[in-house]
């Protein structure tokens, strides 16, 4: 498969009055024509951060970005604004985390997504409204004209985020990032808009970025999960790979977190023990080190790279091998 995106050592540091915060620390990764690739980690891990200052959606100042990010031959870290524009909503699209607070309360549904399309499309506005009635429908939304003439607050959270997918879907764009649009949602819910977006992933043919702190979403929607932790990358590989052969101690954490169907009842859910570092002051070594039950005196000194461990898996530890069943 072809590379839609290719992300380069990308650093994002953003400078506070408290000090200069490492937010993202050279991370490279690529994703491919159709893919859907899921970015994981806990809040804090660069995570949105990352894709967010793709877009333009970062300030600089005070954020200071660098590196590359090729689009379709484009890099979007160079583009002046006026191009960012139009490209997104029109070629990447974004589903935020919180439709309340980012769909605009004192405008119906229906102008909301219309507008994107009359923008982008350069359509009627009549001819707008009816194709946001359309994606209204394909959402899985009944009464979709009816729904179009409502305001945010009069739709369920559930219903918000449908709309959040239509308006994202609605220019038919070629990369879908998607930043943890079911956290605030119920486990039914949750399954409903992950079935969703992976059929029309699959209808439109285009490129998905989910991010997600869960790892038990990942299993049923991506192909290829990216963990990551303290602004670096500390694993890359397939989803199969990823669940089978863990090789990195925090990914390791991460999967022995999730409930079980075959836990002892009222046995306790095994955590990750400490706290994640301060991104203001950054270890000489690995990040995680302080946290890993297979830290060496070496990984307190330096900081591991990502080195192929198998078949398109990646990790970064010093101790890799000690996973290996």
């Amino acid at each position: 498969m072809s590379s839609l995106l290719n992300v380069n050592d990308l650093i994002v540091k953003i400078y506070t009055e408290d000090g200069v915060v490492e937010a993202v620390n050279g991370i490279s990764y690529e994703v491919a024509e159709n893919e859907i690739l899921a970015i994981v980690g806990e809040s804090g891990c660069g995570k949105s951060v990352s894709v967010l200052s793709l877009l333009g959606l970062i300030p600089s100042p005070p954020a200071q970005i660098s590196g590359s990010a090729l689009f379709n031959g484009r890099d979007l870290l160079q583009l002046k604004e006026a191009k960012l524009k139009e490209i997104r909503g029109r070629e990447i699209a974004m589903i935020f985390q919180d439709p309340m607070t980012s769909l605009h309360p004192l405008l119906t549904i229906g102008d909301q997504i219309g507008e994107a399309i009359e923008r982008h499309l350069g359509v009627t506005k009549r001819a707008a409204r009816d194709q946001a009635i359309e994606y209204l429908q394909r959402v899985g939304i009944p009464s979709a004209a009816e729904r179009a003439e409502q305001y945010p607050h009069q739709l369920s959270g559930g219903m918000r985020q449908r709309v959040m997918i239509a308006m994202a879907l609605s220019c038919r764009p070629r990369l879908l990032i998607a930043d943890e649009p079911t956290t605030a949602l119920d486990v039914t819910i949750q399954a409903q808009i992950v079935d969703l977006v992976k059929e029309l992933q699959a209808e439109f043919g285009m490129a998905v970025i989910w991010i997600t702190h869960d790892l038990g979403v990942v299993a049923r929607l991506a192909e290829r999960v990216m963990v990551m932790y303290a602004g670096n990358i500390v694993e890359n590989a397939l989803v199969e790979g990823l669940y089978e052969q863990p090789r990195h101690p925090y990914t390791l954490g991460l999967l022995a977190s999730l409930p079980r169907l075959d836990a002892v009842p009222g046995s306790e859910l095994p955590s990750i023990q400490g706290q994640p570092p301060n991104l203001l002051s950054l270890p000489a070594g690995c990040a995680f080190a302080d946290r890993c039950s297979y830290r060496v005196e070496r990984c307190k000194r330096d900081r591991p790279g990502l080195e192929g461990v198998g078949q398109g898996h990646f990790s970064a530890c010093w101790e890799s091998q000690l996973l290996v069943n």
